[in-house]
């Protein structure tokens, strides 16, 4: 989303953060075939490591959006009861239905391709309903 942003001209305006629900990988860059799908795909990963979401995530970011229902149920019950309706799935803000992003991390590289297609499909959905929210108009 980072890049779509970017390359919109709109780098500046929004800023995107990423976070996981547990500290499995706390620290650690992408998986080398996330890197390689991102690579081939003009996508800078530079720079990422795993981090967990905090509370000062629901204050810093004014939406936050989990791949799977299983991070969206954690994410609302750990959300200040305030920021719990700032919260939401994916590919669904995206409006491409109530779609889980699989997990690629114990499959093959076409995997992570098929992920990296979703993602990008629910990117442009989110962005386009970012720019009507806010009365922006996309490039």
């Amino acid at each position: 989303m980072r890049r779509r942003l970017e390359l919109m001209g709109w780098g500046h305006l929004h800023e995107v953060g990423s976070a996981a629900t547990h500290s499995y990988h706390l620290g650690e860059r992408p998986d080398h075939r996330t890197l390689r799908i991102c690579y081939e795909n003009g996508v800078n990963a530079e720079g990422i490591v795993s981090r967990v979401l905090t509370e000062d995530d629901f204050k810093r970011f004014d939406l936050i959006l989990g791949m799977d229902r299983s991070h969206v149920d954690f994410i609302k019950s750990f959300a200040p009861k305030d920021h719990a309706s700032n919260v939401g799935l994916f590919m669904e803000f995206g409006g491409l239905g109530k779609l889980d992003v699989p997990d690629p991390y114990y499959g093959n590289l076409d995997d992570f391709l098929q992920v990296y297609e979703m993602v990008s499909k629910g990117t442009d959905g989110v962005l386009e309903k970012i720019s009507r929210t806010r009365g922006e108009v996309m490039p």
